[in-house]
């Protein structure tokens, strides 16, 4: 059984079966290099500052490892990664494999997959780092399942921190990750976005726990840089809650594209807890016809007043107001028209493009005024999201109800 780093680092030469005492502690003087098919059980290790362990072999399992790193008062540390794969974009490394790990005190990065192919990080409890919890860089196939990542605050130097990152390196469509899968973790305090990807495709977001997060699950584009919005990926059965965050609240899923390159997503399924302000989902720069946000515990677009037009005022106790779900704009609240009835007014106001505009000229609900000898019209929206009195009888004065939803394009 290993007890010393010269022992480890002669054993990491010939590959294999390695299994190290995690009776002591190691202290790592130097990046340990992990260059052949190798299982690495148990050890304890600490490292100041730089990676632990350097993977750039396939097939290499790291199993029941506790690494500390150098702790949040030393400082931020870009090139500290405890645990560091990498291959490259012509050979991707295969078959990594991390399981019921303890990673604490990470002063950057804990775990990072840079061009790698069905990779796993299961089980493994990430805590008190300043970087990133699980990251991964151009990577396809990566499992990422089951692990506990908490605590990782803003601090000098840094801009941002991540619990569960998926990205790429160089910025190219050749270069996304894509078909990752993050499922069933449990993210906890961290101080920018909780689940996150920068321009992936195809990925999976299912069933995870996210909590005190200001963006708990983005879904972005990135930096002004960034080339690449991400595309057909799955957020669902997700539960997202503010409590606890440390940082003014942004949204609880956020889906960004950029201009002409939208970003595209089905948002289904999930518990939205908190996020009132700015929202529970927002979205900008999206592909409607490919995207889907509805069904979660809170809608899409909460009811949100109708920007008023020419020919009507709001009922102050019930303003008018629109709610969109899914596919589907609903309407209610009351309108008064401002003199002539209701025959001689059209124009109610103008629904946001959010509000989903239909393709046609669609008729959304019938009114009538509050009176019983009020007049009646049909509620419609046209393709420009202009909201409309069609076909009003009666020259009064009252209180004209919207009602009904229609169905988006």
């Amino acid at each position: 059984m290993i007890s010393t780093q010269a022992e480890l680092e002669a054993a990491l030469l010939a590959g294999g079966d390695i299994v190290v005492d995690s009776g002591v502690t190691i202290d790592l003087t130097a990046t340990m290099q992990v260059t052949q098919p190798s299982r690495i059980r148990g050890g304890r290790f600490t490292r100041d500052s730089g990676p632990a362990f350097e993977i750039t072999s396939a097939g290499v399992d790291v199993d029941d490892v506790e690494i500390t790193g150098g702790g949040a008062a030393a400082g931020y540390d870009p090139t500290q990664k405890l645990i560091y794969a990498h291959g490259g974009a012509a050979a991707p490394l295969t078959d990594v494999r991390i399981r019921n790990c303890t990673l604490r005190g990470s002063r950057g990065d804990n775990i990072w997959l840079e061009w790698c192919t069905g990779a796993v990080v299961d089980g493994t409890d990430i805590a008190s780092y300043l970087y990133s919890g699980v990251m991964v860089i151009s990577g396809r196939r990566i499992m990422i399942t089951n692990n506990q990542v908490r605590d990782a605050p803003l601090t000098a130097g840094v801009v941002n921190v991540y619990g569960i990152a998926i990205t790429d390196l160089d910025n190219t469509d050749a270069a996304r990750s894509r078909d990752c899968s993050v499922l069933g973790n449990q993210v906890t305090l961290i101080d920018w976005e909780g689940i996150d990807t920068h321009g992936g495709d195809s990925l999976t977001i299912t069933g995870n726990h996210v909590t005190g997060c200001p963006r708990g699950i983005a879904l972005v584009t990135g930096n002004a840089t960034r080339l690449y919005a991400p595309t057909d990926c799955l957020v669902s059965g997700n539960t997202i809650d503010a409590a606890g965050a440390r940082q003014p609240l942004l949204a609880g899923v956020y889906l960004a594209g950029i201009a002409g390159k939208p970003a595209s997503a089905t948002i289904v399924g999930n518990q939205l807890l908190g996020y009132d302000t700015p929202g529970p989902v927002y979205a900008s720069y999206w592909a409607r016809a490919d995207t889907y946000i509805g069904d979660n515990s809170r809608p899409f677009v909460p009811w949100t007043p109708i920007e008023m037009g020419l020919d009507y005022t709001p009922n102050t106790s019930y303003p008018p107001q629109y709610l969109v779900d899914g596919n589907t704009v609903h309407l209610r609240g009351g309108v008064i028209p401002r003199s002539g009835g209701v025959a001689a007014r059209t124009d109610i106001g103008t629904l946001p493009k959010p509000a989903a505009w239909p393709t046609i000229l669609t008729i959304a609900g019938f009114a009538k005024g509050s009176s019983p000898g009020a007049g009646n019209a049909q509620v419609a929206v046209t393709p420009a999201g202009e909201l409309q009195m069609l076909y009003g009888s009666g020259t009064d004065a009252y209180t004209y109800w919207l009602s009904g939803s229609y169905q988006a394009a």
